[in-house]
This record gives structure tokens, C-alpha cells and sequence, in this order.
């Protein structure tokens, strides 16, 4: 599985990368949201950690182009702050959770299997099934 990381804290990238390699999961970070929407639309990733506090993107703006695009990806914001009012921010724009800041291994991996799997499940609905054998393809 690959996970998207648009992350700023570089504690937070080291984490992310040592849990990927124990997991066995590949980690593609990237330094902005023009650089997360490529590679989403390019490698067809099921899960996107964006983090809020990026001083130069609105996280509003991309958790709801990415998941309203024709192959979805669940986006978990990672935020210092997360409480129910921007949780229900995020999901009303089509986001999948919010992890809060610091990192806990076990929230985020927790986190990153329910996301996939949640991915996982939608992509077996019609709606999906044909798009995501057309993305397996490549």
C-alpha cells in the first residue's frame, strides 16, 4: 500500500517513514498540495496524511478536490488541534479522520489500516470496482 505524506515537521516525516518500512508500506512524501494531487491521481493511493498547519496551503481546498475526484482518497489531517468541531469540518468536506499532533505510533497506524481498509471496501462497490482495475493496470 502507498501512502501519501504532505507533512512539514520533519520529526513527524522520520516517524511516518520508520512506521511505513515496519508495516511495509511505501511512503511518498511530498512538499506541496499540487505535488499530493499529482501523486494521487498518479499512483491512485488509498490514504493521504495532510498536514494543517502547512503555512503555504488551505487544507479545506484539498481534502475536498481529493475526495471528490473520480478515485477517492482518504484524507486524514493531522492537526495540533482536533476537536469535534473541526472533525466534523473535515468529514463534511469529504475527509476521512483527523490525527492529532504528536504523532502516536499506534494512532497512526490504527489510523492508516482502518483508512485502507475503509478504501478497500468502497472500491469493491460498482460504482468503483471498474476504476480501480483501470488503476491497478498501470
Amino acid at each position: 500500500m502507498t501512502v501519501v505524506g504532505l507533512v512539514a515537521d520533519d520529526n513527524d516525516r522520520r516517524l511516518l517513514a520508520n512506521l511505513s518500512f515496519d508495516n511495509g508500506w511505501i511512503m511518498h512524501f511530498v512538499d506541496s498540495s499540487a505535488e499530493a494531487q499529482a501523486a494521487s491521481a498518479r499512483l491512485r493511493v488509498p490514504v493521504i496524511l495532510y498536514d494543517r498547519d502547512l503555512p503555504s496551503a488551505d487544507w479545506r481546498d484539498i481534502v475536498s478536490l481529493l475526495a471528490s475526484s473520480s478515485l477517492p482518497t482518504c484524507v486524514i489531517l493531522i492537526s495540533r488541534v482536533a476537536d469535534d468541531h473541526l472533525w466534523e469540518e473535515v468529514i463534511r468536506r469529504g475527509g476521512y479522520e483527523v490525527l492529532s499532533k504528536p504523532l502516536r505510533p499506534e494512532e497512526v497506524v490504527r489510523m492508516i489500516k482502518l483508512a485502507w481498509s475503509f478504501w478497500n471496501s468502497m472500491m469493491k462497490m460498482p460504482a468503483y470496482a471498474g476504476k480501480r482495475s483501470a488503476s491497478n493496470s498501470r
